[in-house]
């Protein structure tokens, strides 16, 4: 699924549907399950309780994936739904430089200009490539000069937007690395050395007064940068939930990211819930075999929870999928791809949500392309689509708590 998904673009700037505008907005029967208390996400649904009561400032949470979290109207359903309810704690992670065309994450401003390379796993060598130091999102952005700037602002005009009062600059020490400028507003930049005698994570903290700011990184040009990204957050209490998808994204490729930057960076983001959603790429990998795809992903989901072995954890399978000329599906594929990380979610520990089975189940694809809720490539959904999706996950994550009846809607 390596694709442009130009057509993601047009989302750009666009308000998502309000929770009152969809009339398909019920959960399909058997999407939810019989047991209420929901043991694995209990860390998770503590914390929110914890936040509701004062005695926390914070509940975050970092939601990995393919394009289909990577176009960030999934989990801006989600992270919306979140806020509505327990506070708007602040955007979270955030990408620069633009690493990918379309790349344009809601509810916060971002610009570039110049050349900026997006550095991430190599398709051709995925399971040979060890040690690519990408960060906490399996992706950075690379200045290729000191023309190349890269913008945030916030907050912009959505009741969505959050005050920008806690900003950190992620970036790559590494042997020979030159210098970067951060300028905060209009004040003079700040002159950040990334050399290092290793390579380690380097981050870069500032506390701002509330207001809106624009934050500016760019390169000096003396030598090599890797930027990871920023967290912006504000003061208030309140859900961040970071959007970490890579378009073309598998479990596979998540063992080829440097260990000890990704443990070090999830340490430092001190999350609740990490949400893991890949398997769409896999269903299309004929050479891939359900045993090794058990192996990655029992291997990914490790490696992911090292760096916050006290989190709760979420798997969520693959949406449905329908072949078109282009692109044949294999719906015995995708079975036993769902069936396999069913099995080991609950094996690690992990709660498991059937995004197929909340779309309606198997062929519900075609479906909701009537509906106007999926796309023509038989793959991805539309700005209405997952929106609806994103709502019915964020409905299965936080059950037995008030309110989540008042929009979702019975089962049918």
């Amino acid at each position: 699924m390596p694709l442009p998904f130009r057509w993601l673009a047009l989302c750009v700037g666009l308000v998502l549907v309000g929770p009152s505008t969809l009339a398909q907005d019920r959960i399909p029967q058997g999407a939810l399950e019989a047991d209420a208390k929901r043991v694995p996400l209990a860390p998770f649904q503590e914390a929110l309780r914890s936040l509701a009561r004062g005695e926390r400032n914070k509940v975050r949470v970092l939601h990995y994936g393919d394009s289909h979290t990577a176009a960030d109207i999934l989990t801006t359903a989600i992270r919306r739904d979140l806020q509505s309810r327990f506070g708007n704690g602040g955007r979270g992670f955030v990408l620069l430089g633009h690493p990918w065309k379309s790349y344009s994450p809601m509810d916060i401003y971002v610009s570039s200009s110049g050349l900026w390379n997006g550095k991430r796993v190599d398709f051709q060598n995925v399971r040979t490539m060890t040690g690519g130091r990408f960060g906490l999102s399996g992706i950075a952005s690379e200045p290729s000069g000191p023309e190349c700037i890269a913008t945030i602002a916030a907050p912009i005009d959505s009741p969505f937007s959050a005050q920008m009062e806690r900003f950190e600059l992620l970036y790559l020490r590494q042997p020979k690395g030159g210098d970067l400028l951060l300028s905060m507003d209009e004040q003079r930049p700040q002159l950040i050395s990334t050399a290092s005698g290793g390579f380690e994570t380097g981050v870069v903290r500032h506390r701002l007064p509330k207001g809106a700011h624009a934050v500016s990184v760019s390169a000096v040009g003396n030598g090599p940068v890797r930027v990871f990204g920023a967290i912006v957050e504000s003061e208030s209490p309140g859900v961040v939930y970071d959007t970490l998808g890579v378009n073309g994204g598998t479990f596979e490729h998540v063992l080829a990211w440097d260990e000890q930057l990704l443990r070090a960076q999830v340490a430092m983001r001190e999350p609740a819930l990490l949400v893991i959603m890949y398997g769409t790429n896999e269903a299309s990998d004929r050479k891939l075999a359900p045993e090794a795809f058990a192996q990655s992903a029992t291997e990914a989901i490790k490696r992911l929870r090292r760096g916050a072995p006290m989190a709760a954890c979420l798997v969520i399978g693959p949406p449905d999928r329908r072949s078109t000329v282009r692109r044949r599906i294999s719906t015995e594929r995708l079975d036993w791809v769902i069936s396999v990380e069913e099995g080991v979610a609950k094996a690690q520990g992990c709660e498991f949500i059937d995004a197929r089975s909340l779309m309606g189940g198997p062929g519900s694809f075609a479906t909701w392309q009537k509906q106007g809720l999926a796309a023509p490539d038989g793959v991805h959904l539309t700005l209405k689509g997952y929106t609806l999706l994103g709502r019915r996950i964020a409905h299965q994550m936080t059950r037995g708590f008030p309110g989540v009846a008042s929009y979702a809607g019975s089962s049918r």
